[in-house]
């Protein structure tokens, strides 16, 4: 289309100039000129356009950090490393220590100095025969957490791995729940870790 428009403005305008002798010719030039841009950004609106991602924003670091307030309270965000944050609870004792640590239980945030992407449970089962009460607590945590940090409840998939304490991973929405298992190289237990991502721009 541009390809045909412009030769037709500047002939019409070639017919007035000689009309009207040199005095017409700036005139002319300038309306050719705009003919030109006006073709030039008819051919932008008809091209397609690249989409852009969406990029979800995380938390606040300061309401992140306090998801779990009074249970499992973190000791304030902190740097690490490069533009790298977190903070944590001190791990909570669930049962009784005999020879060996208790099974205990902690909540860590993770993300940038001005929004928080992570936020995660992990359970460590230190004795692992005691496992029921450990798994009650940890269960009733992952659903304080999935309520305060995506807004909703535990996706059922992801309440089947807590209580058979096996990995699986799900999305719902712009949140990403995860469970994973380490089984430690000793063989004298294992982790559990539930994991609520956000995607954020860095």
């Amino acid at each position: 289309m541009r390809n045909l428009i412009v030769p037709i403005i500047l002939a019409t305008l070639f017919v007035a100039g000689c009309s009207d002798g040199g005095s017409s010719q700036s005139s002319s030039e300038s309306v050719a000129a705009e003919a030109t841009a006006s073709a030039n950004a008819a051919d932008v609106a008809a091209a397609p356009q690249q989409e852009r991602p969406v990029v979800s924003i995380g938390w606040l670091p300061s309401e992140a950090c306090s998801f779990l307030d009074p249970t499992l309270v973190t000791r304030g965000y902190r740097h690490d490393f490069d533009d790298e944050y977190h903070c944590s609870s001190p791990y909570k004792d669930i049962g009784q220590s005999d020879m060996r640590l208790a099974n205990n239980l902690a909540y860590y945030v993770t993300g940038s100095a001005n929004v928080a992407d992570t936020v995660k449970l992990v359970l460590n089962y230190n004795q692992p025969e005691n496992a029921s009460l450990a798994t009650e607590k940890l269960i009733a945590a992952s659903k304080a957490l999935s309520f305060k940090a995506a807004g909703g409840d535990l996706p059922p998939g992801v309440l089947s791995a807590l209580s058979a304490g096996r990995s699986t991973s799900e999305v719902s929405g712009e949140f990403k729940h995860e469970v994973k298992r380490d089984d430690w190289p000793t063989g004298r237990g294992y982790e559990i870790h539930y994991i609520i991502t956000k995607s954020v721009e860095r």
